[in-house]
């Protein structure tokens, strides 16, 4: 976590959005309709949601919890990656730059 801090941040925020949907869809499990809401996913992991939709396609809610907290995990933690890569290029340069300037200065 300490060397990826926003790819650990999204994986772990995505799986308990996962997580706590799971939850509330098991206790809703006699109400029609209620497998509608994994739909909710699509827009969670899009674009990584049309590969995993035939895995999942006809399962049951527990292999798509699976599955998304799988494949949207690792969607979201590549996400993470790239902003993480990203802030330590950025946090380099301007390192980089203020040791420069403050040795140039003196």
């Amino acid at each position: 976590m300490k060397r990826w801090p926003i790819a650990s941040l999204l994986f772990v925020i995505h799986t308990s959005l996962v997580l706590a949907f799971y939850v509330w869809w098991l206790r809703s499990t006699g109400t029609p309709y209620n497998d509608l809401g994994w739909l909710i996913m699509a827009f969670v992991d899009f674009p990584i949601f049309f590969a995993y939709l035939p895995l999942v396609e006809h399962a049951s809610g527990h292999a798509f919890a699976l599955v998304a907290i799988v494949f949207g995990g690792v969607e979201w933690a590549l996400v993470g990656l790239v902003f993480d890569f990203a802030l330590r290029s950025i946090s380099r340069k301007v390192r980089t730059s203020w040791h420069q300037n403050h040795l140039t200065n003196r």
